[in-house]
């Protein structure tokens, strides 16, 4: 009798249906919200390393006159400001190479990789060819690239191409959704007005060559406030002369290649961001710096 009497009022009770409704909806609502979050971050994910590829390569074609070892710090410095969010400089790399005619004639005819250099942490190789290739041959005939979209530069100029590669790291440990791996993305700007595009190093800086996995480039900062200025380019693709195609990552980009203060630099170089006077730059212990024309980074 008791449970005949019981059993309909249990069944006639709605007390704590919210609670049982919810226990059912929350795992699928925190997987909806956790989800979303972890998509976004692979989205930006994408879009830093982007930014980071046509930084580069618009950064490197800037330098006029003639290009150093210093220049390259301050691209790659630019690079490490613009990646920082994503922790790039321990989970990825950057991979700068100035293609330019080989300047042979007849069968040896082609490109060559005239210098490379290469930053950040992530052990991986150039896809297209390392420093030196087509020098003496035709092994570049058809230029840098995949097949399709090969870049080639005219004689007595050179392109900027740049490979940046990322290791993704997920907001949300563990890999429990189908989405990371390694990013990729690839650009390519033709120089403006260089007039010498072999790489010189006036201040014996370290060479950031790609046999030494890209050195150790950023640092954190070590006090005072920092200010960075930065130059924009729109757009997706470059195309380089001699009927040659170049292939760019789409998206507008950050770059920025000067900084605050840090320490400030003394002469000779420093040992926190390094640099010396007149305007010369350099990686010190701490960062790279600058000082008679700008600060040290960062």
């Amino acid at each position: 009798m008791i449970a005949r009497s019981l059993l309909p009022r249990l069944w006639r009770d709605d007390r704590g249906v919210a609670f049982v409704e919810f226990a059912f909806a929350a795992p699928v609502l925190l997987l909806m919200i956790l989800g979303g979050l972890e998509l976004v971050n692979y989205a930006l994910a994408h879009l830093r390393v982007n930014q980071i590829a046509m930084t580069v390569a618009d950064n490197a074609g800037r330098v006029v006159t003639g290009i150093d070892e210093a220049n390259v710090h301050e691209v790659f410095a630019g690079a490490w400001v613009v990646g920082m969010p994503i922790d790039f400089e321990d989970h990825g790399r950057v991979v700068l190479s100035s293609l330019q005619d080989n300047g042979l004639t007849g069968g040896n005819a082609g490109q060559m990789i005239n210098w490379q250099r290469c930053w950040g942490e992530l052990d991986v190789d150039p896809a297209y060819g390392v420093e030196g290739d087509g020098r003496d041959d035709d092994e570049l005939e058809g230029g840098m690239g995949r097949d399709g979209s090969r870049i080639v530069s005219a004689p007595d100029t050179a392109v900027m191409v740049v490979e940046v590669t990322y290791e993704y790291q997920p907001l949300i440990g563990g890999n429990w959704l189908p989405i990371g791996g390694t990013i990729r993305h690839e650009s390519a700007f033709n120089v403006r007005g260089r007039q010498n595009n072999d790489v010189s190093n006036t201040q014996s800086l370290e060479e950031l060559d790609c046999g030494s996995n890209g050195g150790s480039s950023g640092g954190s900062s070590g006090g005072g406030g920092s200010s960075s200025s930065s130059s924009s380019s729109s757009g997706g693709s470059t195309t380089s002369s001699s009927g040659g195609s170049a292939s760019s990552s789409s998206g507008g980009s950050t770059s920025s290649s000067s900084g605050g203060s840090n320490g400030g630099g003394s002469n000779g170089g420093g040992s926190n961001g390094g640099g010396s006077n007149g305007g010369s730059s350099g990686w010190g212990s701490s960062g790279w710096g600058s000082s008679g024309g700008g600060g040290q980074w960062p």
